[in-house]
């Protein structure tokens, strides 16, 4: 077992540093059953390379006729964008690959004779992607995008290999899985503080995690007041909302005192500018509204509280947190209308159920989960089901007729069904 594991590591290991190719996955509106080749393998050899970039390049001049592979983005033409898209996936920098990066608050120095633990990717179509974990606790990957992949983590701990799941939690439910279906950024999706010593390990919100790694939310400011204009809508809804309060003019805020506050506003967004641009509905189901508009939240807070000083009204803090509690069930209303009227991915919650509607159908939770089919909590690659210390993705005696590699995806799902690291649709190609 022991030189099993070393050797899918060093191989593993081998492949990530020839950063100029790599095997790409299928994006999930196109059937593996009806196409030749993935996004990307524009000469249809199973990998993403230079040569992908120079075809595609004769593809978008003209020179060559053009083929579905060379259109990753989609937009049925063969352009610059495409070209571009190429390059930065060739060169692991984003496009049609996801660069992760983590590192464990507590990395495991007992295993025995210093074997490091392993970091594994299981996508949902078959591809397993491997990565030492360092012994300061440092792991980096990349990943390919447009499918969904559970993580896990594998251990020499004295007794044994021990396998610990990687849990991520989307509003009250722990997923095993994460989908990376877009085409990334370039930001890295950074998994830090996991600790080893615990059961499983828990990632932040797994809608915080998408956020953060998605195209942020357009960064201009047409009146230069400092406020992100893709607000401005929402602010002006509850400008005209407080206005209407009663209660509130009984207290003498009218329009001319609220349009001085607002002046502020901006100064009072400024420091906080990159949470209010980061698309993501974390803490919707705990504060109401999400994380990313607390912000504001908390500069208007601010501002009623100034203008009642300013107005000399007594306990001016009480005074303000009444009025946001009256406040409240509107204002909520309001914020998800304007998420809604965004049109972002992220912040697409139809059914109001705290998920985002792209990733609900990929949540992997008790009996809907395609990587844990003994609905136990782990990925079922890296279990050991006969009890010898081999991962069931490692172990001969794993494989079926229906499992060819033991990975737990059917032959039929599984774009790499002998676990070779060759692309079926390739591999079969070079024995015509």
């Amino acid at each position: 077992m022991k030189n099993e594991l070393k050797i899918t590591q060093r191989r593993d290991k081998d492949l990530f540093q020839k950063f100029l190719v790599f095997a790409l996955l299928l994006f999930p509106f196109i059937s593996w059953g009806i196409i030749d080749a993935i996004p990307g393998d524009v000469n249809k050899d199973g990998v993403i390379d230079i040569l992908d970039v120079q075809n595609g390049i004769n593809i978008a001049i003209g020179m060559s006729e053009n083929i579905p592979m060379a259109d990753v983005n989609q937009n049925n033409t063969v352009d610059i964008l495409d070209i571009q898209i190429l390059i930065n996936s060739v060169l692991g920098t984003g496009g049609l690959v996801q660069a992760l990066e983590g590192q464990f608050a507590s990395p495991s120095g007992n295993g025995q004779q210093g074997e490091p633990p392993l970091f594994v990717a299981l996508s949902e179509d078959g591809r397993i992607i491997t990565s030492e974990v360092s012994p300061n606790g440092l792991f980096q990957t990349l990943l390919p995008v447009g499918t969904t992949w559970a993580f896990g983590i594998i251990e020499n701990s004295g007794n044994g290999l021990q396998a610990l799941p990687i849990l991520a939690p989307t509003s009250r439910i722990n997923s095993l899985a994460i989908p990376l279906l877009k085409l990334s950024s370039g930001i890295p999706l950074r998994l830090s503080n996991l600790n080893l010593q615990q059961s499983n390990i828990v990632l932040p919100d797994l809608r915080n995690l998408l956020g953060s790694i998605a195209e942020p939310l357009p960064d201009t400011d047409e009146n230069g007041n400092q406020i992100p204009d893709i607000y401005e809508q929402l602010i002006n809804e509850i400008k005209t909302k407080l206005l209407s309060f009663p209660y509130l003019q009984t207290l003498g805020i009218n329009d001319t005192l609220i349009n001085n506050l607002l002046q502020s506003l901006g100064t009072c967004l400024q420091p906080q500018k990159d949470t209010l641009l980061i698309p993501s509905l974390n803490r919707i189901e705990i504060d109401g509204y999400p994380e990313m508009v607390s912000p504001l939240i908390q500069c208007l807070q601010q501002m009623i509280k100034t203008s009642l000083i300013q107005l000399g009204v007594p306990e001016p803090e009480t005074i303000t947190n009444l009025i946001m509690s009256q406040f409240q069930t509107e204002l909520q209303q309001q914020i998800m209308a304007w998420l809604d009227s965004l049109q972002v991915p992220e912040l697409t919650d139809t059914n109001r159920n705290y998920i985002p509607d792209f990733i609900e159908n990929q949540i992997c939770n008790g009996n809907n989960c395609k990587f844990d089919m003994n609905n136990n909590g782990i990925p079922d690659f890296i279990e050991d089901n006969d009890g010898d210390g081999i991962p069931n993705y490692l172990d001969p005696d794993n494989r079926t007729e229906q499992d060819s590699d033991g990975d737990g995806i059917p032959n039929e799902q599984d774009i790499d069904a002998n676990g070779n690291g060759i692309l079926d649709y390739a591999e079969n190609q070079s024995k015509e």
